[in-house]
């Protein structure tokens, strides 16, 4: 799939920009595919890409779908997705859907967004840096309920995030992104323990490990 930017530089001159470029990827039903690179790699457009939130000027997304809810089912799946992620009457949280957003701790909020995606029981989450705002505590706890998410319901994970350390926990598989373009991708491990191209070696010389964390992928 591609993406390609059209930019104004005066009255009469217009710029292509390719955001992404050719970029082809493969979902398994379960996986989680890490995609890594700098700020301005085009990783986050490619998430949004997939997502039908960026028009693509090349390419299409197959078996991808979107289940409805009825009216009648959102309040009950809504508790029960709350429920999922810590935040139900066990958690002491009864009023929970009375609450307004600035009552809730930056964790809590990412479980909420989190809650949000899963109850429509979806088969893909693209996830865009789920855990950079949150400290290294409260991260691994988001990344360990991800893993015990898609475990249960097998979901398949498309992982964004400049963070190698992370990706290393999550992800079976990697892209790593520069400049709109693919440098390197396949096993997760193998490319973190012996990366063939220049650019990767420098990010991982970057990388800050967030510790031991039983984030096995499934």
């Amino acid at each position: 799939m591609g993406v390609t930017f059209h930019r104004s530089e005066g009255w009469f001159r217009h710029s292509r920009f390719n955001a992404v470029g050719g970029v082809s990827l493969t979902l398994r039903a379960g996986e989680t595919v890490g995609i890594v690179g700098e700020s301005g790699s085009g990783k986050t457009t490619l998430g949004m890409a997939v997502l039908g939130l960026q028009p693509m000027s090349s390419g299409e997304v197959l078996a991808w779908h979107m289940p409805e809810l009825a009216a009648d089912e959102r309040l009950q799946r809504v508790r029960a997705a709350l429920a999922e992620v810590g935040l139900g009457v066990s958690a002491g949280l009864e009023d929970i859907l009375e609450r307004y957003p600035h009552q809730f701790s930056g964790g809590q909020r990412q479980r909420i967004a989190i809650a949000r995606a899963v109850v429509i029981e979806p088969e893909i989450l693209v996830l865009d840096e789920p855990t950079s705002a949150l400290d290294v505590s409260v991260q691994k706890q988001v990344l360990t309920l991800l893993v015990t998410l898609q475990r249960r319901h097998g979901m398949s994970y498309l992982f964004i995030s400049h963070d190698l350390s992370v990706i290393r926990a999550m992800a079976h598989r990697m892209l790593v992104m520069k400049d709109g373009v693919v440098v390197e991708q396949g096993e997760c491990e193998s490319i973190l323990r012996n990366p063939q191209m220049p650019y990767t070696r420098a990010l991982l010389q970057a990388v800050l490990y967030v510790g031991e964390l039983d984030t096995t992928p499934p």
